[in-house]
């Protein structure tokens, strides 16, 4: 399927900006006919505005378009001071009290992999915490002023959310907000684990730790997190994840032959693999034969054109069937339903409410409450919502 002009725009815009590619085909790209409404939409959902406000300041296009996004970058670079300044607090804070906590994915990254340069689109602060140091790390924070992002419309106290939060199987993060000294709302996503039960990745958690507590910052540590997030978790199904890969292949100085050698270690040759034909062919404009491969190079080609992740039960199953053509050994699709099933029949204290909440051992009625609840809500409860 050929891409889009939106989507065609952006990728040329992640060749100019991030490649050094010359500027004369985003220009003529730029001269055709756009929808421009969609295309926020879509550089907002990829989260790529900075590199692509760089790029159009390359081919000089100065518009409302190029406006938001100049606007939007200034304040990603307001943010990126004020959440480096917080890690730096957090970080010795953890320390002082002996837990195990280290920055993970976007802050990281922006520091290690983009030298600190203004292009990475990121809206929180991720950390990850050892699973043993989770809950006293947690109170710490909560303790510090910041207070949970929760549903919380049983109006619980904060003990029986972070009860239910670890003794719901599925749930590794949960997010916090507090407004900073200078008046940003810092949201931190707090993970205690980076994959799913459902995901057979196998990964050392231990080796993310130095002997301190602190992160190993080895280029094998920051290239797992990627693989694992943007190839494992999200299917390389955003813009950004390209950004970050070529990036990090840019500075890290490792060989694809040493990239390959960490994917065949975690179980993740194919999500590797798939990622680099698809940096070759869309990027670097290398010809790809047809083959099995190019069928799901083609999906993911064309979950970029959706511009949504979990909006509707069908780009779901899309996403699932991506998910299932990256797989180096296939599993079956009966533990895959179960784990779905363990996750979705358990009721916890942090959800949208169910139409109807049964007791924890009537799994199977939870479990059907679970999706008709889903069904009612992108349906008829959102119909009601646009009327």
């Amino acid at each position: 399927m050929k891409q889009s002009n939106e989507v065609e725009i952006l990728l040329e815009a992640i060749k100019v900006c991030m490649l050094d590619k010359p500027t004369n085909k985003l220009a003529i790209l730029l001269q055709r006919e756009i929808d421009w409404g969609r295309l926020e939409k879509l550089v907002t959902f990829h989260a790529i505005r900075p590199v692509v406000f760089k790029a159009l300041q390359e081919v000089d296009c100065r518009n409302e378009f190029y406006e938001k996004l100049k606007l939007r970058t200034f304040h990603q670079s307001v943010f990126n001071l004020a959440t480096s300044k917080e890690l730096s607090r957090l970080l010795n804070l953890f320390q002082q009290n002996q837990l195990r906590v280290i920055p993970y994915k976007g802050v990281l990254f922006i520091k290690e992999i983009y030298r600190n340069q203004a292009l990475r689109e990121t809206h929180d602060l991720d950390l990850l915490v050892h699973p043993e140091d989770a809950k006293k790390a947690l109170y710490l924070l909560l303790a510090d002023g910041y207070v949970l992002d929760v549903n919380n419309f049983r109006k619980l106290d904060n003990d029986s959310i972070i009860q239910s939060l670890f003794e719901t199987p599925g749930i590794i993060e949960v997010g916090l907000d507090k407004i900073s000294a200078v008046g940003i709302n810092i949201h931190i996503d707090f993970h205690w684990h980076i994959k799913e039960e459902i995901h057979d990745f196998k990964v050392n958690y231990e080796a993310f730790f130095n002997e301190n507590g602190n992160i190993n910052q080895s280029q094998n540590t920051l290239f797992t997190m990627l693989l694992i997030h943007h190839g494992g978790r999200e299917c390389w199904t955003r813009l950004k994840h390209f950004c970050d890969l070529i990036a990090f292949i840019k500075t890290s100085g490792m060989s694809i032959n040493d990239l390959e050698v960490i994917a065949s270690e975690l179980g993740m040759k194919k999500f590797l693999k798939i990622g680099l034909e698809i940096l070759d062919q869309k990027f670097l404009d290398v010809e790809i034969g047809h083959s099995q491969k190019h069928k799901v190079i083609s999906d993911i080609g064309n979950y970029w054109e959706t511009g949504k992740v979990w909006q509707r039960l069908d780009h779901r199953l899309r996403f699932t069937k991506i998910y299932f053509s990256l797989l180096d050994e296939k599993i079956s699709i009966y533990i895959f339903v179960s784990n779905v099933y363990q996750y979705l029949s358990t009721p916890n204290f942090i959800e949208n409410p169910r139409l109807i909440t049964f007791p924890k051992g009537f799994g199977l009625l939870n479990f059907i409450s679970k999706v008709i609840t889903f069904i009612w809500r992108k349906t008829i409860l959102q119909k009601r919502t646009l009327t």
